[in-house]
This record gives C-alpha cells, sequence and structure tokens, in this order.
C-alpha cells in the first residue's frame, strides 16, 4: 500500500548576516472560495482516493501553530515550524513536534489560493502572508517551503521529495 498522504513543512530563515527575529505564531489560511480543504473520506479502490471536500472557509486560519517559546530566525540556520512543544490547542496536534503536517492530498488551479501567515516578535502585531502558488500535494510526498526573511519583505522556495526520500534532488524558487 503507497503512503495515503501528504506532508507539508515550512522553515525560517533570515537572509542578511547578523538580522535575527522570533517566529511567534504560523497558520495557513484561504483567500478563495476553491482553496484548501483539510477533511475529505478516504475511498480504497484501486489506488488509494480522497475525494475532493469543501474548503476551509476563506479568512479562516487552519493548521494555527503557536510554540510555548518563540523560535529564533537567524541568518545561519533555518528555524522548523511545528517543532516544539505547544498546547494542544496551538498546533501540536498537527505535526506532535515533528515539523511535518499531515494533509490530504490535493491540488489548486490557482495561484494565490491559499497564503501561509506568520507573526514576528520584531513585526509586533503585523501578520505577514505570502501566497502559495498553484499545488499539486501528491500522496507519499513531501514538500518544505523555504521562507526567507530579507529586509525588503519575504522569499519562498520549495523542495519536494519522495515519502522515504531523505533529502529533495530539486529546488524551486517562486522569486525568479
Amino acid at each position: 500500500l503507497e503512503n495515503a498522504l501528504s506532508a507539508l513543512r515550512f522553515d525560517f530563515q533570515c537572509v542578511e548576516l547578523g538580522v535575527t527575529d522570533q517566529l511567534l505564531s504560523c497558520w495557513l489560511e484561504n483567500i478563495s472560495a476553491n482553496g484548501f480543504y483539510t477533511s475529505s473520506t478516504l475511498n480504497f479502490e484501486e489506488n488509494v482516493v480522497w475525494p475532493q471536500s469543501t474548503p476551509n472557509p476563506v479568512g479562516t486560519p487552519f493548521y494555527y501553530w503557536e510554540p510555548n517559546e518563540p523560535l529564533n530566525i537567524r541568518s545561519d540556520k533555518a528555524v522548523v515550524a511545528y517543532t516544539t512543544p505547544t498546547s494542544e490547542s496551538k498546533g501540536n496536534k498537527y505535526a506532535n513536534n515533528s515539523g511535518w503536517v499531515l494533509i490530504i492530498p490535493q491540488s489548486s488551479q490557482n495561484s494565490g489560493s491559499v497564503k501561509l501567515c506568520f507573526k514576528t516578535s520584531t513585526g509586533g502585531s503585523a501578520v505577514y502572508s505570502i501566497n502559495l502558488p498553484a499545488y499539486t500535494f501528491k500522496a507519499g510526498h513531501r514538500y518544505t517551503y523555504h521562507v526567507k526573511i530579507t529586509s525588503t519583505g519575504i522569499d519562498m522556495s520549495l523542495t519536494i521529495a519522495d515519502w522515504n526520500q531523505r533529502k529533495s534532488s530539486y529546488e524551486i524558487d517562486f522569486n525568479e
């Protein structure tokens, strides 16, 4: 039996040397009615099938995560969200501190149907967000989004690997 789920991971890094910040929370949020969905019914046929379900409501946070202690974002090493202890209501149940959020395989037709949102200590109450490009999350694959915080904005790239492959063989840069 093949893996029936996909996995998402988000790591954060400050690009400029010597610049640091702290990750306070992160979550996903739909920005269109045909966005990301978090529930469905698994059908066992010849292949594992997840029929598309109703997407999460627009503007409602899902997979919300907030660590008990802020995570230090540095230039020399990326910090991974969903990896430190949290209370059950703050996201521990999504990844069990592994950093991998298990999701239902799905696709979007449009870039910008879902966005990654996060807060940092230097941003105060500001919410930073970056739209995820059109996506296809296939069963048995892991997707790592690399968020790079610069002095002028946010850059993001993606690496994709098979479930059992330790490192990705390629990277997609969304900023070029």
